[in-house]
């Protein structure tokens, strides 16, 4: 188990306070600082399970579906030794039963094996909507009840109502008198414990025959109860108290009924906290834009895109780094400041959210190990009240690692060794370190000492690594080097900030020449890693440059081949059209040749020569598409006749284009919206007589088109355009949309509505991959609130 002082020392008790911000119900905040990471393995996987679960329940409903609600522990122990409730305190029983049946009904369509483990809490959850309504129709706030509470309440306030309208009816004729208004202070009426009385001149006392139940501050004013209405006002009272024991007696029932579920609602409440907590630790996670890492059980790890969630989004620069299992620790070196604390806490940290069911903000593929027991000794914790300095801190810390470490134990040193002697200090740090190795623990240790940088290369379980330094402009990059340690630069960082040259030269006189050849060895080293990672990034550069223009010509290609099947689709429309053009004209022929050849009078020669123009006319409009043979459509391209506008047929997109321009015996042309170059041998002319068809039939479209949009007006009231595919297979409702497009534009319709229905999604999305490849199709969107929300799709048609 992780002691309470590793934790804060990995400012674990700061995430939980970040945490805090995402719950929804203050009652969660208190269990929210007794979260731990997890002791077992088990244990922290299932933790791990329950918060992917929750993710899937956020998705699912799109926000939280816990509403909030007030802790209803106090009133759950008032009801169970039966002391009556106040209205405000069953209105709080009544709104933690409202968030109990909505989150059950909100997940209840979720399938139970893709949530097992939520599924299983929902079984402690208690619903009761009967006594969640009785509580919502019964307080109208939390001082006031209904009339409709009971049968018996309705009947009092009613009498209540009559008689105080009674009261005041007499008490108005009484103050309308003109011998009565001349005693009073005022023609008001007003009332003193409860009973109606009017105010009367101190001086007039005796004058206006009634009970005397108050004076005002000045003695000014008595004020009488008329004795008219003393009975009455007697009658109200005993209404008054018969309404108090009457809500005594509802609120005695309420108490009862609260008190038989009070466990059930106890539980209730503890398992929405737990819910909340698990939400929460999702909706955190996503903001932190972080994954649920792989939990491992080999001691390895494997961070990439690290980024400490304490430190600002805007400014953290990602770290990547990995542990294999065969390693078992990393040792970091190199200046201050360049990060290598912040990366020793970051995995730290990690190690621990990621056993207490929490997001690490990282990239996919991210994994970490599940460890027994967390140790660090990161920081200065000098402690003046028990007089210990700062190596003596470290000192303890270290020893309590030694006591405890065990070979599932990940250990966190920063600085090792520091503090003291450097000479001691690195010799007590080699220990230290072997002793750890003896242990089979692993973790990263942070140093300056080159004694320990020499002794990773002679040990095949160290990896070492460095943070980068930008020697140009002397400062950090962040960025950790794996395989290469780091050299401290405080002689360079020290020249830049302004040490004389003089000192710094005799400084570096005076290291040993040992020290001085390994740090060359490293700064060599390190420069031809720098300069093997520039290659890398420009060779990485250039692929992904040659890559995405391949990408771009495959798209382009697509695009040409998408636009071709439109236009084949656009012209079998079209033909359809036009048949059903010259078949309706046809028809209309023959019954003037019928109403020629039915005269009652008989016909003439005038008459027969006129049915033989119709009869000709029939043939003519039925020939609306010659007959072709493939040589005699085209002719050789001639480059020195062709101009801008010419119609020729380019073979390898087996489509009519136009010329669009000419220039350097290049030719462009178009088809649709998009121009290219194209290859003279890729072309051919179209024959005189195939291309004053192809005009033709250009022609005939644009009137069929006018004439569709002329005519649309009358056809839509008789045309349906709605359809109901609930309920098909797939395959029979895209054929069953696809046709219901075509006939719906070939009749000029705008607008239709398409009905699939919510289900599994699989008609809607059907729905919706004819909707996109349809070149029919304008636009589509989901129906809206009224139209039938996600179980319609409203499509409008290009017209």
């Amino acid at each position: 188990m992780v002691s309470f002082k590793i934790l804060q020392n990995l400012e674990y008790d700061k995430i939980l306070s970040y945490l805090k911000k995402f719950v929804v119900l203050s009652s969660s905040l208190d269990k929210i600082d007794l979260i731990r990471p997890e002791t077992t393995l088990d244990d922290a996987l299932s933790l791990q399970g329950l918060t992917f679960e929750g993710e899937r329940v956020l998705y699912h409903y799109n926000r939280s579906p816990l509403e909030k609600f007030d802790d209803v522990s106090e009133v759950l122990m008032q009801a169970k030794v039966l002391s009556t409730l106040s209205f405000a305190s069953v209105k709080r029983v009544g709104t933690i039963l409202r968030a109990s049946r909505i989150f059950l009904n909100s997940v209840n369509d979720i399938p139970k094996e893709e949530i097992p483990q939520i599924s299983q809490l929902l079984l402690r959850l208690y619903s009761n909507k009967l006594l969640e309504e009785d509580i919502s129709n019964t307080f109208i706030s939390d001082e006031e009840i209904a009339d409709n509470a009971s049968s018996e309440l309705y009947t009092i306030r009613k009498k209540i109502r009559k008689i105080n309208g009674d009261i005041k009816d007499r008490l108005n004729a009484l103050i309308r008198n003109k011998e009565v208004q001349k005693h009073l202070q005022d023609t008001i009426i007003t009332s003193r414990e409860g009973r109606f009385v009017v105010p009367v001149k101190a001086e007039s006392k005796g004058k206006v025959n009634g009970l005397v139940h108050d004076y005002s501050s000045t003695g000014a004013t008595i004020y009488v109860e008329p004795i008219e209405i003393v009975e009455i006002n007697n009658e109200l009272r005993i209404l008054y108290l018969e309404e108090k024991a009457e809500i005594e007696r509802i609120m005695q029932d309420f108490t009862r009924r609260i008190c038989n579920i009070a466990d059930a609602l106890e539980i209730t409440q503890e398992t929405l906290i737990d819910l909340d907590i698990v939400l929460a630790k999702v909706k955190y996670g996503k903001s932190l834009k972080g994954v649920l890492p792989e939990i491992k059980k080999d001691g390895s790890y494997n961070i990439i895109g690290g980024r400490h969630p304490l430190i600002d989004k805007n400014v953290v620069v990602p770290v990547s780094v990995a542990l294999p299992f065969d390693k078992n620790y990393i040792l970091i070196s190199g200046p201050n400041t360049g990060g290598k604390t912040v990366t020793l806490k970051m995995v730290g940290l990690f190690a621990l959210l990621a056993i207490s069911g929490m997001y690490i903000p990282a990239k996919e593929g991210s994994s970490i190990s599940f460890y027994d027991n967390v140790f660090s000794d990161i920081g200065d914790e000098q402690s003046i009240e028990q007089n210990l300095s700062t190596f003596s801190s470290h000192i303890k810390t270290i020893k309590e690692i030694i006591e405890n470490v065990d070979d599932n134990s990940l250990v966190l040193l920063d600085e090792i060794g520091g503090g003291t002697d450097p000479e001691e200090g690195s010799a007590l740090a080699l220990a230290v370190f072997e002793f750890l190795l003896d242990k089979n623990s692993r973790g990263i240790i942070t140093t300056h000492y080159s004694e320990l940088k020499e002794f990773s290369y002679s040990n095949d379980k160290i990896l070492n690594a460095s943070m980068e330094f930008d020697m140009g402009s002397l400062s950090p990059t962040y960025k950790l080097n794996v395989g290469v340690p780091g050299t401290s630069k405080a002689l360079e960082i020290a020249g830049r900030l302004g040490i004389s040259k003089e000192i710094i030269e005799s400084a570096r006189a005076k290291i040993s020449p040992l020290k001085k050849s390994f740090d060359e060895i490293i700064q060599s080293c390190e420069s031809e890693r720098i300069e093997a990672e520039k290659l890398k990034n420009e060779y990485a550069l250039l692929t992904q440059e040659l890559s995405l223009e391949l990408e771009n010509v495959k798209k382009e290609k697509e695009k040409l081949i998408k636009e071709r099947e439109n236009n084949t689709r656009l012209a079998k429309i079209e033909a359809k059209r036009i048949i059903a053009n010259a078949t309706e004209e046809a028809e209309e022929l023959v019954d003037k040749i019928k109403e020629i050849f039915n005269n009652p009078d008989g016909i003439d020669g005038k008459d027969v020569i006129e049915a033989s123009k119709l009869k000709n006319k029939i043939a003519n409009s039925l020939e609306e598409e010659d007959v072709f043979d493939e040589e005699d459509k085209y002719l050789p391209f001639n480059e020195k006749l062709a101009k801008v506008g010419d119609k020729v047929f380019v073979k390898s997109l087996n489509s009519i284009c136009a010329v669009s321009e000419i220039k350097k015996n290049e030719i462009f042309v178009n088809l649709g919206t998009m121009s290219f170059k194209a290859k003279k041998a890729d072309l051919l002319s179209l024959s005189p007589g195939y291309l004053k068809y192809h005009e033709k039939s250009n022609e005939v479209k644009e009137k069929l088109i006018k004439r569709q949009s002329s005519s649309s007006i009358k056809i839509k009231n008789n045309v349906k355009s709605e359809i109901n595919i609930m309920g098909k297979r797939v395959p029979d409702a895209k054929a069953e949309v696809e046709a219901f497009l075509d006939s719906a534009y070939a009749r000029g319709l705008n607008e239709l509505k398409i009905i699939h229905g919510v289900g599994t999604l699989a008609l809607k999305k059907a729905v919706e991959e004819v909707l996109r490849s349809s070149s029919l199709v304008k636009s589509f969107r989901g129906g809206q609130y009224g139209e039938g929300d996600l179980g319609v799709s409203i499509v409008e048609l290009k017209k």
